[in-house]
Protein backbone atom coordinates (compact mmCIF):
# COMPACT_ATOMS: atom_id res chain seq x y z
CA UNK A 1 0.00 0.00 0.00
CA UNK A 2 0.90 3.53 -0.44
CA UNK A 3 2.13 5.45 2.97
CA UNK A 4 -0.71 7.10 4.41
CA UNK A 5 0.08 10.16 6.74
CA UNK A 6 -2.13 9.34 10.10
CA UNK A 7 -1.26 12.52 12.37
CA UNK A 8 2.17 12.17 13.34
CA UNK A 9 2.54 8.66 12.36
CA UNK A 10 2.89 7.30 8.29
CA UNK A 11 1.00 4.01 8.01
CA UNK A 12 3.62 1.68 6.04
CA UNK A 13 1.83 -1.76 5.46
CA UNK A 14 -1.68 -3.10 6.59
CA UNK A 15 -1.21 -6.03 9.07
CA UNK A 16 -4.44 -7.22 9.31
CA UNK A 17 -8.55 -5.81 9.14
CA UNK A 18 -10.99 -7.29 11.69
CA UNK A 19 -14.30 -6.11 12.87
CA UNK A 20 -13.06 -3.83 15.41
CA UNK A 21 -10.09 -2.22 13.70
CA UNK A 22 -7.42 -2.21 10.89
CA UNK A 23 -4.17 -2.65 12.31
CA UNK A 24 -1.23 -1.41 10.99
CA UNK A 25 2.67 -1.17 10.71
CA UNK A 26 3.48 2.58 11.23
CA UNK A 27 6.51 4.98 11.94
CA UNK A 28 5.75 7.11 14.76
CA UNK A 29 7.71 11.00 12.72
CA UNK A 30 7.63 12.23 16.39
CA UNK A 31 9.27 9.10 18.35
CA UNK A 32 11.31 8.07 15.25
CA UNK A 33 10.05 4.49 16.37
CA UNK A 34 7.85 2.11 14.43
CA UNK A 35 4.70 1.27 16.46
CA UNK A 36 1.41 -0.35 15.65
CA UNK A 37 -1.77 1.24 14.98
CA UNK A 38 -5.14 0.13 15.42
CA UNK A 39 -7.22 2.15 13.78
CA UNK A 40 -11.34 1.61 14.03
CA UNK A 41 -12.59 1.64 10.42
CA UNK A 42 -14.16 5.01 8.87
CA UNK A 43 -17.41 3.00 8.74
CA UNK A 44 -17.85 2.57 12.04
CA UNK A 45 -16.76 6.07 13.04
CA UNK A 46 -19.38 7.42 14.62
CA UNK A 47 -20.87 4.59 15.99
CA UNK A 48 -21.48 4.58 19.74
CA UNK A 49 -21.30 1.04 20.49
CA UNK A 50 -18.08 0.70 19.07
CA UNK A 51 -16.75 3.62 19.96
CA UNK A 52 -17.32 2.67 23.18
CA UNK A 53 -15.67 -0.84 22.99
CA UNK A 54 -12.61 0.74 20.98
CA UNK A 55 -11.71 3.03 24.00
CA UNK A 56 -12.56 0.73 26.87
CA UNK A 57 -9.97 -2.00 25.00
CA UNK A 58 -7.71 1.00 24.88
CA UNK A 59 -8.11 1.90 28.96
CA UNK A 60 -8.42 -1.70 30.32
CA UNK A 61 -5.15 -2.54 28.55
CA UNK A 62 -3.37 0.22 29.42
CA UNK A 63 -4.29 -0.24 33.19
CA UNK A 64 -2.41 -3.70 32.74
CA UNK A 65 1.30 -3.86 33.63
CA UNK A 66 2.44 -7.48 33.13
CA UNK A 67 4.89 -8.60 30.63
CA UNK A 68 2.78 -10.64 28.99
CA UNK A 69 0.20 -8.03 27.60
CA UNK A 70 1.47 -5.61 24.70
CA UNK A 71 2.06 -2.23 26.21
CA UNK A 72 -0.02 0.68 25.07
CA UNK A 73 2.00 4.27 23.95
CA UNK A 74 -1.06 6.58 23.54
CA UNK A 75 -4.35 6.72 22.12
CA UNK A 76 -6.95 9.06 21.37
CA UNK A 77 -9.06 10.51 18.40
CA UNK A 78 -7.27 11.32 14.82
CA UNK A 79 -9.24 12.99 12.07
CA UNK A 80 -12.76 12.03 13.54
CA UNK A 81 -11.05 8.01 14.21
CA UNK A 82 -10.18 6.61 16.91
CA UNK A 83 -6.72 5.15 17.12
CA UNK A 84 -4.44 2.87 19.70
CA UNK A 85 -0.61 3.06 19.49
CA UNK A 86 1.37 -0.08 20.65
CA UNK A 87 4.22 -1.80 20.73
CA UNK A 88 5.01 -3.29 17.68
CA UNK A 89 6.15 -7.12 18.21
CA UNK A 90 8.32 -9.21 15.64
CA UNK A 91 6.79 -12.69 15.37
CA UNK A 92 3.43 -15.03 15.19
CA UNK A 93 0.61 -16.14 16.76
CA UNK A 94 0.21 -19.41 18.05
CA UNK A 95 -2.20 -20.23 15.84
CA UNK A 96 0.21 -19.87 13.49
CA UNK A 97 3.12 -21.80 14.95
CA UNK A 98 0.35 -24.71 15.55
CA UNK A 99 0.02 -24.70 11.50
CA UNK A 100 3.39 -24.50 10.89
CA UNK A 101 4.72 -27.44 13.26
CA UNK A 102 1.79 -28.75 14.94
CA UNK A 103 1.78 -30.07 18.55
CA UNK A 104 4.56 -28.63 20.62
CA UNK A 105 7.10 -30.53 22.68
CA UNK A 106 5.63 -30.71 26.11
CA UNK A 107 8.42 -27.93 27.43
CA UNK A 108 7.28 -25.11 24.98
CA UNK A 109 3.49 -26.12 25.41
CA UNK A 110 3.92 -25.44 29.20
CA UNK A 111 6.32 -23.01 28.93
CA UNK A 112 4.25 -20.87 26.72
CA UNK A 113 0.96 -21.81 28.70
CA UNK A 114 2.52 -20.37 32.12
CA UNK A 115 3.30 -16.89 30.15
CA UNK A 116 -0.35 -16.59 28.90
CA UNK A 117 -1.36 -17.64 32.83
CA UNK A 118 0.45 -14.94 33.81
CA UNK A 119 -0.93 -12.42 31.55
CA UNK A 120 -4.72 -13.59 33.04
CA UNK A 121 -3.99 -13.87 36.77
CA UNK A 122 -2.88 -10.08 36.51
CA UNK A 123 -5.96 -8.75 34.47
CA UNK A 124 -8.22 -11.37 37.02
CA UNK A 125 -6.30 -9.29 39.33
CA UNK A 126 -7.41 -6.62 38.06
CA UNK A 127 -11.37 -7.58 37.94
CA UNK A 128 -11.12 -8.57 34.28
CA UNK A 129 -12.51 -11.31 32.39
CA UNK A 130 -10.60 -11.86 28.83
CA UNK A 131 -13.44 -13.90 27.30
CA UNK A 132 -11.57 -14.59 24.23
CA UNK A 133 -8.69 -16.93 25.32
CA UNK A 134 -7.23 -18.75 22.12
CA UNK A 135 -4.25 -19.40 20.17
CA UNK A 136 -4.45 -16.83 17.65
CA UNK A 137 -4.62 -13.99 20.18
CA UNK A 138 -1.58 -15.51 21.84
CA UNK A 139 1.38 -13.84 20.30
CA UNK A 140 4.57 -15.35 20.30
CA UNK A 141 7.43 -12.81 19.95
CA UNK A 142 10.39 -13.82 17.05
CA UNK A 143 8.11 -17.30 16.61
CA UNK A 144 9.83 -19.80 13.87
CA UNK A 145 9.14 -22.97 12.53
CA UNK A 146 11.78 -24.58 14.80
CA UNK A 147 10.22 -27.26 16.60
CA UNK A 148 13.17 -27.59 19.19
CA UNK A 149 11.45 -27.94 22.90
CA UNK A 150 13.98 -25.22 23.90
CA UNK A 151 12.65 -22.19 21.54
CA UNK A 152 13.18 -18.96 23.66
CA UNK A 153 9.22 -18.17 22.91
CA UNK A 154 7.94 -14.85 24.58
CA UNK A 155 4.11 -14.64 24.88
CA UNK A 156 2.10 -11.81 25.20
CA UNK A 157 -1.86 -12.01 25.91
CA UNK A 158 -3.83 -9.72 23.09
CA UNK A 159 -7.29 -8.46 21.73
CA UNK A 160 -8.98 -7.09 24.81
CA UNK A 161 -11.90 -6.11 23.13
CA UNK A 162 -14.49 -8.27 24.52
CA UNK A 163 -13.36 -7.97 28.04
CA UNK A 164 -15.52 -7.90 30.72
CA UNK A 165 -15.41 -6.62 34.15
CA UNK A 166 -16.29 -9.80 36.84
CA UNK A 167 -19.04 -8.34 37.67
CA UNK A 168 -20.09 -7.95 33.64
CA UNK A 169 -19.08 -11.42 33.12
CA UNK A 170 -20.73 -12.86 36.17
CA UNK A 171 -24.14 -11.46 35.04
CA UNK A 172 -24.10 -12.67 31.54
CA UNK A 173 -23.30 -9.33 29.91
CA UNK A 174 -24.25 -9.99 26.42
CA UNK A 175 -23.37 -8.66 22.80
CA UNK A 176 -26.73 -6.24 21.37
CA UNK A 177 -27.78 -9.17 19.69
CA UNK A 178 -28.38 -10.72 23.09
CA UNK A 179 -25.62 -13.58 22.46
CA UNK A 180 -22.07 -14.25 24.82
CA UNK A 181 -19.34 -13.34 23.03
CA UNK A 182 -16.34 -15.05 22.15
CA UNK A 183 -14.73 -18.21 19.88
CA UNK A 184 -17.22 -21.50 20.48
CA UNK A 185 -14.20 -23.89 20.75
CA UNK A 186 -12.94 -22.49 23.74
CA UNK A 187 -15.78 -21.25 25.32
CA UNK A 188 -16.69 -22.50 29.25
CA UNK A 189 -19.71 -24.59 29.31
CA UNK A 190 -21.47 -22.36 31.68
CA UNK A 191 -21.24 -19.47 28.94
CA UNK A 192 -23.61 -21.73 26.74
CA UNK A 193 -25.91 -22.98 29.84
CA UNK A 194 -26.35 -19.52 31.77
CA UNK A 195 -24.55 -17.15 29.58
CA UNK A 196 -22.34 -16.27 32.38
CA UNK A 197 -18.49 -16.89 33.03
CA UNK A 198 -16.06 -15.59 35.75
CA UNK A 199 -12.21 -15.25 35.67
CA UNK A 200 -12.78 -19.75 36.18
CA UNK A 201 -14.08 -19.35 32.27
CA UNK A 202 -10.76 -18.15 30.97
CA UNK A 203 -9.31 -20.91 32.79
CA UNK A 204 -11.14 -23.16 30.66
CA UNK A 205 -10.24 -21.68 27.78
CA UNK A 206 -6.60 -22.16 28.80
CA UNK A 207 -6.61 -25.57 29.51
CA UNK A 208 -8.43 -25.86 25.56
CA UNK A 209 -5.36 -24.08 24.56
CA UNK A 210 -2.68 -26.10 26.24
CA UNK A 211 -4.42 -29.09 25.34
CA UNK A 212 -4.44 -28.06 21.70
CA UNK A 213 -0.76 -26.87 21.90
CA UNK A 214 0.41 -30.58 23.35
CA UNK A 215 -1.75 -32.96 20.78
CA UNK A 216 -2.48 -30.45 17.76
CA UNK A 217 -6.21 -30.46 17.87
CA UNK A 218 -8.48 -29.30 19.81
CA UNK A 219 -10.76 -30.79 22.75
CA UNK A 220 -13.45 -31.52 21.11
CA UNK A 221 -14.11 -31.61 17.07
CA UNK A 222 -17.12 -30.50 15.06
CA UNK A 223 -18.16 -27.12 14.52
CA UNK A 224 -21.18 -25.02 15.73
CA UNK A 225 -24.18 -26.91 17.59
CA UNK A 226 -21.86 -30.23 17.39
CA UNK A 227 -19.00 -28.33 19.22
CA UNK A 228 -21.46 -26.85 21.84
CA UNK A 229 -22.75 -29.99 22.56
CA UNK A 230 -19.82 -31.21 23.35
CA UNK A 231 -18.30 -28.45 25.60
CA UNK A 232 -21.66 -29.29 28.03
CA UNK A 233 -22.00 -33.04 27.74
CA UNK A 234 -18.50 -34.85 26.53
CA UNK A 235 -16.08 -35.67 29.33
CA UNK A 236 -12.38 -34.09 28.81
CA UNK A 237 -10.48 -35.76 26.01
CA UNK A 238 -7.08 -37.83 27.70
CA UNK A 239 -3.76 -36.29 25.90
CA UNK A 240 -2.03 -39.10 26.68
CA UNK A 241 -4.53 -41.31 24.21
CA UNK A 242 -3.50 -38.52 21.75
CA UNK A 243 0.18 -38.15 21.66
CA UNK A 244 2.31 -41.39 22.95
CA UNK A 245 5.00 -40.90 25.08
CA UNK A 246 2.63 -37.96 26.54
CA UNK A 247 2.62 -38.74 30.30
CA UNK A 248 -0.96 -39.65 32.13
CA UNK A 249 -0.37 -36.84 34.41
CA UNK A 250 -1.18 -34.40 31.30
CA UNK A 251 -4.87 -36.13 31.68
CA UNK A 252 -5.37 -34.83 34.97
CA UNK A 253 -4.37 -31.70 34.05
CA UNK A 254 -6.98 -31.15 31.45
CA UNK A 255 -9.64 -32.96 33.03
CA UNK A 256 -9.52 -30.68 36.32
CA UNK A 257 -8.95 -27.30 33.35
CA UNK A 258 -11.74 -28.79 31.72
CA UNK A 259 -14.14 -29.46 34.63
CA UNK A 260 -17.58 -29.13 33.29
CA UNK A 261 -18.71 -27.82 37.13
CA UNK A 262 -16.88 -24.24 37.02
CA UNK A 263 -16.93 -25.15 40.94
CA UNK A 264 -14.96 -28.27 40.47
CA UNK A 265 -12.57 -26.79 38.04
CA UNK A 266 -8.83 -25.25 38.33
CA UNK A 267 -10.00 -22.14 40.21
CA UNK A 268 -6.85 -19.98 38.51
CA UNK A 269 -4.78 -19.75 35.41
CA UNK A 270 -1.09 -19.76 37.55
CA UNK A 271 -2.41 -23.02 39.44
CA UNK A 272 -3.10 -24.39 36.24
CA UNK A 273 0.44 -23.38 35.23
CA UNK A 274 1.94 -25.52 38.51
CA UNK A 275 -0.10 -28.21 37.66
CA UNK A 276 1.06 -28.17 34.36
CA UNK A 277 4.62 -27.95 35.47
CA UNK A 278 4.23 -30.86 37.84
CA UNK A 279 2.81 -33.12 34.88
CA UNK A 280 5.75 -32.10 32.90
CA UNK A 281 7.91 -33.35 35.78
CA UNK A 282 7.25 -36.90 35.70
CA UNK A 283 7.81 -36.82 31.44
CA UNK A 284 10.35 -39.47 31.56
CA UNK A 285 11.51 -38.99 27.69
CA UNK A 286 9.86 -37.26 24.64
CA UNK A 287 8.01 -39.42 22.50
CA UNK A 288 6.88 -39.83 18.93
CA UNK A 289 4.70 -36.67 17.86
CA UNK A 290 1.22 -37.96 15.96
CA UNK A 291 -1.38 -35.66 15.09
CA UNK A 292 -4.73 -36.19 15.56
CA UNK A 293 -4.40 -39.93 16.78
CA UNK A 294 -7.17 -42.30 16.56
CA UNK A 295 -8.85 -42.74 19.78
CA UNK A 296 -10.02 -45.85 20.63
CA UNK A 297 -13.72 -46.61 20.19
CA UNK A 298 -15.92 -46.38 22.75
CA UNK A 299 -17.38 -49.34 24.93
CA UNK A 300 -21.07 -50.20 24.31
CA UNK A 301 -23.52 -48.74 26.14
CA UNK A 302 -24.86 -51.12 29.10
CA UNK A 303 -28.31 -52.32 27.98
CA UNK A 304 -29.11 -52.62 31.55
CA UNK A 305 -28.56 -49.21 32.19
CA UNK A 306 -31.57 -47.97 34.89
CA UNK A 307 -31.85 -44.92 33.51
CA UNK A 308 -31.58 -43.35 29.59
CA UNK A 309 -28.07 -41.59 28.61
CA UNK A 310 -27.13 -40.18 25.76
CA UNK A 311 -24.93 -42.84 24.25
CA UNK A 312 -21.44 -41.60 22.74
CA UNK A 313 -21.29 -41.13 19.27
CA UNK A 314 -19.32 -44.07 16.98
CA UNK A 315 -17.17 -42.30 14.62
CA UNK A 316 -14.42 -44.19 12.41
CA UNK A 317 -10.96 -43.03 13.54
CA UNK A 318 -9.57 -39.73 12.41
CA UNK A 319 -6.80 -39.62 9.77
CA UNK A 320 -3.71 -37.55 10.14
CA UNK A 321 -4.13 -34.27 9.14
CA UNK A 322 -1.72 -31.87 7.37
CA UNK A 323 -3.08 -28.59 9.65
CA UNK A 324 -5.98 -28.32 12.19
CA UNK A 325 -9.40 -27.09 10.96
CA UNK A 326 -8.95 -23.08 10.42
CA UNK A 327 -10.16 -21.52 13.85
CA UNK A 328 -13.38 -19.32 13.44
CA UNK A 329 -12.49 -15.69 13.05
CA UNK A 330 -12.62 -13.06 15.90
CA UNK A 331 -10.72 -9.74 16.07
CA UNK A 332 -6.85 -10.33 16.07
CA UNK A 333 -3.96 -8.26 17.25
CA UNK A 334 -0.59 -7.63 15.21
CA UNK A 335 1.84 -9.66 14.44
CA UNK A 336 4.80 -8.96 11.95
CA UNK A 337 7.61 -11.05 10.26
CA UNK A 338 8.48 -12.22 6.63
CA UNK A 339 6.26 -15.78 7.33
CA UNK A 340 3.87 -14.31 10.07
CA UNK A 341 0.14 -14.09 8.69
CA UNK A 342 -1.96 -12.52 11.25
CA UNK A 343 -6.02 -13.87 11.19
CA UNK A 344 -8.28 -11.20 11.20
CA UNK A 345 -11.90 -11.96 11.06
CA UNK A 346 -15.34 -9.51 11.62
CA UNK A 347 -17.20 -8.65 14.38
CA UNK A 348 -20.66 -10.64 14.19
CA UNK A 349 -23.08 -8.65 12.29
CA UNK A 350 -26.88 -8.53 14.40
CA UNK A 351 -30.24 -9.87 12.95
CA UNK A 352 -29.45 -13.60 13.40
CA UNK A 353 -32.09 -15.80 13.62
CA UNK A 354 -32.02 -18.57 16.79
CA UNK A 355 -32.68 -22.14 15.99
CA UNK A 356 -32.36 -25.07 18.19
CA UNK A 357 -29.45 -27.07 16.79
CA UNK A 358 -29.52 -30.54 16.64
CA UNK A 359 -27.21 -33.27 19.27
CA UNK A 360 -24.31 -34.75 17.20
CA UNK A 361 -24.47 -37.55 14.64
CA UNK A 362 -24.25 -40.92 16.92
CA UNK A 363 -26.37 -39.36 20.14
CA UNK A 364 -30.18 -40.05 20.14
CA UNK A 365 -32.27 -36.70 19.37
CA UNK A 366 -34.53 -35.42 21.66
CA UNK A 367 -32.32 -36.48 24.47
CA UNK A 368 -32.20 -35.02 27.66
CA UNK A 369 -30.34 -37.36 29.86
CA UNK A 370 -27.09 -35.79 30.78
CA UNK A 371 -23.47 -37.24 30.29
CA UNK A 372 -22.51 -40.75 29.66
CA UNK A 373 -22.58 -42.74 32.98
CA UNK A 374 -19.48 -42.90 35.50
CA UNK A 375 -17.14 -40.65 37.91
CA UNK A 376 -16.99 -37.42 37.18
CA UNK A 377 -14.14 -35.96 34.94
CA UNK A 378 -12.46 -33.89 37.61
CA UNK A 379 -12.66 -31.96 40.58
CA UNK A 380 -13.49 -34.96 42.95
CA UNK A 381 -16.77 -34.33 42.60
CA UNK A 382 -19.63 -36.03 42.88
CA UNK A 383 -22.58 -33.78 41.99
CA UNK A 384 -23.89 -33.59 38.79
CA UNK A 385 -24.15 -29.93 37.69
CA UNK A 386 -24.81 -30.49 34.57
CA UNK A 387 -27.89 -32.80 33.80
CA UNK A 388 -30.00 -30.54 30.84
CA UNK A 389 -33.73 -30.87 31.10
CA UNK A 390 -35.65 -29.73 28.24
CA UNK A 391 -36.39 -26.41 29.19
CA UNK A 392 -33.18 -25.44 30.17
CA UNK A 393 -31.55 -26.96 26.81
CA UNK A 394 -33.94 -24.78 24.91
CA UNK A 395 -32.37 -21.85 26.65
CA UNK A 396 -29.06 -22.69 25.90
CA UNK A 397 -29.53 -23.71 22.67
CA UNK A 398 -31.12 -20.53 21.62
CA UNK A 399 -28.23 -18.25 22.80
CA UNK A 400 -25.86 -21.39 21.22
CA UNK A 401 -27.16 -20.91 18.15
CA UNK A 402 -27.01 -17.29 17.84
CA UNK A 403 -23.42 -17.97 18.79
CA UNK A 404 -22.95 -20.34 16.30
CA UNK A 405 -24.17 -17.76 13.21
CA UNK A 406 -22.54 -14.86 14.39
CA UNK A 407 -18.80 -17.03 14.93
CA UNK A 408 -19.34 -19.56 11.69
CA UNK A 409 -16.16 -20.29 10.20
CA UNK A 410 -15.99 -19.15 6.68
CA UNK A 411 -14.00 -22.58 5.68
CA UNK A 412 -16.77 -25.04 5.72
CA UNK A 413 -16.60 -28.10 7.40
CA UNK A 414 -18.22 -31.46 8.17
CA UNK A 415 -19.18 -31.30 11.60
CA UNK A 416 -17.46 -34.17 13.55
CA UNK A 417 -18.02 -36.24 17.05
CA UNK A 418 -15.09 -37.64 18.74
CA UNK A 419 -15.38 -40.51 21.35
CA UNK A 420 -13.98 -39.48 23.79
CA UNK A 421 -13.36 -41.80 27.23
CA UNK A 422 -14.71 -40.90 30.75
CA UNK A 423 -11.42 -40.07 32.56
CA UNK A 424 -11.68 -40.94 36.40
CA UNK A 425 -9.25 -38.31 37.91
CA UNK A 426 -8.41 -37.14 41.03
CA UNK A 427 -6.80 -33.14 41.11
CA UNK A 428 -3.37 -33.08 41.88
CA UNK A 429 -2.82 -31.17 45.22
CA UNK A 430 -0.26 -28.32 45.94
CA UNK A 431 1.40 -28.23 49.14
CA UNK A 432 -0.94 -25.73 50.58
CA UNK A 433 0.50 -23.12 53.68
CA UNK A 434 -1.63 -23.50 56.66
CA UNK A 435 -1.08 -19.71 56.92
CA UNK A 436 0.59 -17.69 54.16
CA UNK A 437 1.35 -14.13 55.50
CA UNK A 438 3.16 -15.68 58.58
CA UNK A 439 5.39 -18.24 55.96
CA UNK A 440 5.34 -14.88 53.92
CA UNK A 441 6.67 -12.91 56.93
CA UNK A 442 8.87 -16.00 57.77
CA UNK A 443 11.19 -15.14 54.89
CA UNK A 444 11.75 -11.74 55.03
CA UNK A 445 14.01 -10.06 57.30
CA UNK A 446 12.76 -7.26 59.58
CA UNK A 447 14.86 -4.79 58.14
CA UNK A 448 12.71 -6.08 54.79
CA UNK A 449 9.55 -5.83 56.47
CA UNK A 450 10.10 -2.55 57.54
CA UNK A 451 9.94 -1.33 54.61
CA UNK A 452 6.62 -2.74 53.38
CA UNK A 453 4.33 -0.09 52.44
CA UNK A 454 1.00 -2.25 53.00
CA UNK A 455 0.07 -5.51 54.65
CA UNK A 456 1.23 -8.57 53.72
CA UNK A 457 -1.81 -10.17 52.26
CA UNK A 458 -2.90 -13.46 51.08
CA UNK A 459 -2.67 -14.35 47.48
CA UNK A 460 -5.50 -14.58 45.24
CA UNK A 461 -5.12 -18.48 45.21
CA UNK A 462 -2.40 -21.11 43.84
CA UNK A 463 0.03 -20.17 42.79
CA UNK A 464 0.93 -17.05 44.83
CA UNK A 465 -0.14 -17.92 48.18
CA UNK A 466 1.07 -14.23 49.29
CA UNK A 467 1.90 -11.41 48.02
CA UNK A 468 4.12 -8.08 49.69
CA UNK A 469 4.85 -4.63 48.25
CA UNK A 470 8.24 -4.05 49.76
CA UNK A 471 11.20 -1.46 49.11
CA UNK A 472 9.40 -0.79 45.39
CA UNK A 473 9.42 -4.76 45.05
CA UNK A 474 6.69 -7.18 45.04
CA UNK A 475 7.73 -10.68 47.13
CA UNK A 476 5.70 -13.09 46.25
CA UNK A 477 4.92 -16.54 48.22
CA UNK A 478 4.92 -19.57 46.19
CA UNK A 479 4.06 -23.58 47.29
CA UNK A 480 7.57 -24.71 46.97
CA UNK A 481 11.17 -23.40 46.45
CA UNK A 482 11.09 -25.19 42.98
CA UNK A 483 8.05 -23.45 41.82
CA UNK A 484 9.37 -20.29 42.86
CA UNK A 485 12.59 -20.94 40.77
CA UNK A 486 10.62 -22.24 37.90
CA UNK A 487 8.26 -19.28 37.65
CA UNK A 488 11.61 -16.99 37.43
CA UNK A 489 13.13 -19.39 34.57
CA UNK A 490 10.00 -19.70 32.63
CA UNK A 491 9.87 -15.71 32.78
CA UNK A 492 13.40 -15.24 31.57
CA UNK A 493 13.42 -17.72 28.83
CA UNK A 494 14.59 -21.33 30.48
CA UNK A 495 18.34 -21.24 29.76
CA UNK A 496 20.91 -20.07 32.37
CA UNK A 497 23.25 -18.16 30.60
CA UNK A 498 27.01 -18.25 31.48
CA UNK A 499 28.32 -14.91 33.04
CA UNK A 500 26.05 -11.79 34.28
CA UNK A 501 24.00 -10.94 31.33
CA UNK A 502 21.35 -9.18 33.35
CA UNK A 503 24.37 -6.93 34.50
CA UNK A 504 23.32 -4.01 31.77
CA UNK A 505 19.84 -3.77 30.22
CA UNK A 506 18.44 -6.08 27.78
CA UNK A 507 17.46 -4.85 24.76
CA UNK A 508 13.77 -4.10 23.64
CA UNK A 509 11.98 -7.62 23.93
CA UNK A 510 15.10 -9.74 24.82
CA UNK A 511 15.36 -11.22 28.41
CA UNK A 512 18.20 -13.48 29.83
CA UNK A 513 18.55 -16.11 33.04
CA UNK A 514 21.96 -15.97 35.10
CA UNK A 515 22.96 -17.26 38.43
CA UNK A 516 24.08 -15.03 41.11
CA UNK A 517 26.18 -16.26 44.44
CA UNK A 518 22.10 -17.04 45.81
CA UNK A 519 20.43 -18.11 43.62
CA UNK A 520 19.00 -16.91 39.85
CA UNK A 521 17.81 -13.81 38.33
CA UNK A 522 16.29 -13.15 35.63
CA UNK A 523 15.62 -9.87 33.49
CA UNK A 524 13.44 -8.85 30.27
CA UNK A 525 12.91 -5.18 28.20
CA UNK A 526 9.87 -4.07 26.98
CA UNK A 527 9.30 -1.34 25.06
CA UNK A 528 8.69 1.69 27.82
CA UNK A 529 10.24 -0.20 30.85
CA UNK A 530 11.87 -3.48 31.88
CA UNK A 531 11.29 -6.48 34.62
CA UNK A 532 13.74 -7.59 36.91
CA UNK A 533 12.95 -10.99 39.57
CA UNK A 534 15.09 -13.48 41.62
CA UNK A 535 14.53 -16.51 43.47
CA UNK A 536 16.97 -16.99 46.11
CA UNK A 537 17.90 -20.95 46.71
CA UNK A 538 16.40 -22.69 49.13
CA UNK A 539 13.48 -20.03 49.08
CA UNK A 540 9.67 -20.19 47.70
CA UNK A 541 9.96 -16.29 47.62
CA UNK A 542 10.15 -14.57 44.28
CA UNK A 543 11.15 -10.70 44.19
CA UNK A 544 9.88 -8.88 41.11
CA UNK A 545 9.97 -5.44 39.77
CA UNK A 546 8.35 -3.86 37.36
CA UNK A 547 10.37 -0.17 36.17
CA UNK A 548 8.71 1.90 33.40
CA UNK A 549 11.69 4.02 31.33
CA UNK A 550 10.52 7.32 33.50
CA UNK A 551 11.22 5.82 36.75
CA UNK A 552 14.59 4.09 38.56
CA UNK A 553 17.27 3.27 36.18
CA UNK A 554 18.53 -0.04 35.29
CA UNK A 555 21.56 -0.11 37.01
CA UNK A 556 20.16 0.45 39.92
CA UNK A 557 17.18 -1.69 40.42
CA UNK A 558 19.87 -4.67 39.64
CA UNK A 559 22.10 -4.19 41.79
CA UNK A 560 18.73 -3.65 44.32
CA UNK A 561 18.25 -7.26 43.26
CA UNK A 562 21.53 -8.50 44.25
CA UNK A 563 21.31 -6.33 47.82
CA UNK A 564 17.57 -7.55 48.74
CA UNK A 565 17.83 -11.15 47.77
CA UNK A 566 20.15 -11.37 51.07
CA UNK A 567 16.80 -9.76 53.10
CA UNK A 568 15.46 -12.95 51.63
CA UNK A 569 15.73 -16.48 53.01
Amino acid sequence: MTSEMFGPYRLESLIGRGGMGEVFRAHDTIRNRVVAIKRLPASLAGDAGFEERFRREAQLVARLRDGHVIPIHDFGEIEGRLFIDMRLVDGADLRTVLDWIGPLAPERAVRIAGQVARALDAAHADGLVHRDVKPSNILLSGATRDPAPDVDDYAYLVDFGIVAGVEDAAGGRLTATGAAIGTVEYMAPERFVRGTGDRRADVYALGCVLHEMLTGGRPFEGTGPAQMWAHVHTPPPRPSLLRPGLPTAFDEVIAAALAKDPDDRIPTAGELASRARAALATVPGTGPTVRHAPLPAPPPSSPSAAAPTVAPPTVAPRAAAAHPAPEPPTAAWPTSGPEAPTRFGGVPAAGSTARMPQPPPGRPGGSSAGPPPGPPPSGGGSRQWWPIAAVALVVVLVAAGIVWALNRPTDEATPSADAAETTTTTAVEETQVDDPVTELTSHASEALLATCTEEVVVGDGAPVRATANCSDWGFDLYSSTEEAATVVRDNSGSTIEPGTPCETRPPTDTYHLQRFDRGILGCRSYEGGYTIEFAVEGSPVVGVRDEGDDGETYEVVYQEALSLSAEVS
